[in-house]
């Protein structure tokens, strides 16, 4: 019998109530929490028992922000002087679980945590929405260019396929992104009225993120707009593209977590990640030219 167990998070950033939840019904069911990274949750095998969970902002935290900073310390310390242990951290979230009945609340002002929780959104999520969001507009515009001037009538049918795919993939992307930021503003507005009004908490509903699915859209649109110009000929650029920003991804992810290990300020990982990021994004766009060029 397996002693551990991993289980992808697809939850929103802001669905902090969803996340509980989820926590304490895997307890239930045996499997204790063990940690969270940036890839989902690592359980560990236990007896089934009642949990209680609480899954926090640190206010003004950031992705880019070390565990060990001091105000994530001075968060820790307050939250285990109201009887929560600390289980994980992953910017911008911090878990925490108490086996007794009945814990002090960590959050109790539901105005402050509507801002909190804003605040967070703004800081992370928001920015890779639009990020993407961009990404697909001009995988849109361009792909859609081609096809408006190509046709679909080169005589192969991967070609053809893939010129109408390299626009719909995009699209589609741009469609969920959208869903997802409307969503959030829509449960915004009402939660802060309700805890202005009414000194509640409005949990989210349906909080499943649809960013990682526009993601995996929007790269493979990419991946039939490299193909729809050359057919099979562009099978290894695809896989090439692929790697690529896969290994990008991976680099990325990789020295951001290294700076924060090593407690570097929030602004000096900020800024390396910037610069990593504005070189690959100069090497993609020279390789971008060159298999222009070739394919010419």
């Amino acid at each position: 019998m397996k002693e551990r167990k991993f289980i992808p998070m697809v939850f929103n950033v802001y669905d902090c109530d969803g996340m509980e939840r989820f926590f304490e019904k895997q307890a239930e069911n045996g499997w204790m929490l063990e940690k969270v990274n940036a890839m989902g949750a690592h359980f560990i095998k236990c007896e089934p028992k009642k949990v209680k969970f609480s899954v926090n902002f640190l206010p003004k935290g950031s992705m880019f922000e070390s565990e060990k900073s001091e105000k994530y310390e001075d968060f820790k310390e307050l939250s285990e002087h109201n009887g929560w242990k600390l289980i994980s951290v992953k910017s911008p979230h911090m878990f925490f679980c108490a086996e007794h009945e009945n814990p002090l609340p960590i959050e109790t002002d539901p105005v402050l945590k509507v801002k909190t929780v804003h605040n967070a959104v703004k800081r992370i999520q928001l920015p890779l929405e639009i990020f993407w969001a961009v990404i697909c507009l001009l995988n849109i515009f361009a792909w859609g260019f081609l096809l408006i001037i190509n046709g679909v009538g080169s005589g192969d049918t991967l070609v053809d396929l893939s010129r109408v795919l390299a626009v719909v993939f995009p699209a589609g992307a741009e469609a969920f992104i959208t869903a997802e930021i409307v969503h959030y503003i829509r449960w915004h507005k009402k939660a802060q009225k309700l805890a202005e009004e009414d000194d509640e908490f409005l949990s989210p509903k349906g909080g499943v993120t649809y960013l990682l699915t526009a993601c995996l859209l929007s790269l493979a649109g990419m991946a039939f707009g490299v193909l729809s110009t050359s057919s099979v000929a562009a099978l290894p650029y695809v896989f090439a593209t692929m790697l690529f920003v896969l290994a990008a991804v991976a680099v990325l992810y990789a020295v951001s977590s290294i700076m924060k290990k090593l407690n570097a300020s929030e602004k000096t990982n900020r800024a390396v990640f910037i610069v990593i990021l504005a070189i690959i994004c100069a090497a993609s766009l020279a390789a971008g030219i060159v298999f222009g060029a070739l394919s010419a």
